[in-house]
């Protein structure tokens, strides 16, 4: 998968024509995707010391990555492939005064880990997909770059039983927890997204995304129907979120 196809896949759409118009669509959100305090009190649980390093895979305007600085004095380096994205970050950076902490950097995720040098402390995998593969193979990539005994915060989810035969291509618990293990990892905690507080987000995150999409129709008419069928995309995940799936976000230790 090219890296368009990748960042359009981990926002949920499925046409890459529409990556031009994702930073005004998104331009209401500081938070993409993942909950920075559920991620922080994740980390405090581990003690970490002012001397850790954390990398942040696909860090989108650098919400978790600031979080982290600011409550632990943490070294952080957020990487993500959309260029706006990151100007954002820094900008924020900045303003939350600690700029001298993030590092934040546009590149391609698989390429980064490939060819990175430095070993983090903790690596934060928040709602950025499969874009490596199912969650045993994305650990196991993530590993390259994680010190021994080093921490993952994962977040993602997985298919309510009664609904496997309809998402075949999404794990069960029982399964993905499973690949955790044979990833070499241990789960420590594992925190479960309340469902009503995000039926609620879900809901006011889709209002304002369909008021930037409605703009975007009404300034390029000819290419109405992304807009549209963006915000058709967000609806059925919402749908699939608040009712199919359940949202995680884990702590994993590095056991191998």
């Amino acid at each position: 998968m090219a890296v368009k196809e990748e960042i359009i896949y981990s926002l949920d759409g499925n046409n890459i024509e529409l990556l031009e118009f994702i930073p005004y669509i998104l331009q209401d959100f500081f938070e993409i995707g993942s909950d920075p305090k559920i991620i922080s009190n994740l980390i405090a649980i581990t003690n970490p010391v002012n001397d850790c390093s954390l990398i942040d895979l696909g860090c989108g305007k650098g919400a978790v990555a600031i979080e982290i600085a600011k409550r632990f004095n943490m070294s952080v380096l957020g990487i993500d492939a959309m260029a706006p994205f990151i100007t954002e970050a820094k900008k924020k950076a900045e303003e939350e005064r600690v700029e001298t902490n993030c590092n934040f950097i546009v590149g391609d995720i698989k390429e980064y880990i490939s060819s990175a040098k430095e070993l983090f402390d903790y690596a934060v995998w928040g709602s950025v997909g499969d874009i490596i593969g199912d969650n045993k193979a994305t650990l196991i990539k993530i590993a390259e770059i994680l010190k021994p005994k080093g921490y993952v915060i994962y977040d993602d989810g997985y298919i309510k039983d009664k609904y496997k035969s309809e998402f075949t291509d999404i794990p069960d618990k029982d399964s993905f927890i499973s690949r955790v293990a044979e990833a070499g990892f241990k789960i420590v905690k594992e925190v479960e997204f309340d469902s009503s507080k995000m039926k609620i987000e879900n809901k006011k995150n889709n209002f304002a995304i369909k008021n930037r999409c409605d703009e975007l129709s009404s300034k390029y008419p000819a290419k109405k129907y992304l807009f549209e069928e963006y915000v058709k995309n967000q609806l059925e995940e919402s749908e699939n979120l608040n009712h199919r799936f359940i949202s995680v976000t884990l702590l994993l230790k590095r056991e191998q």
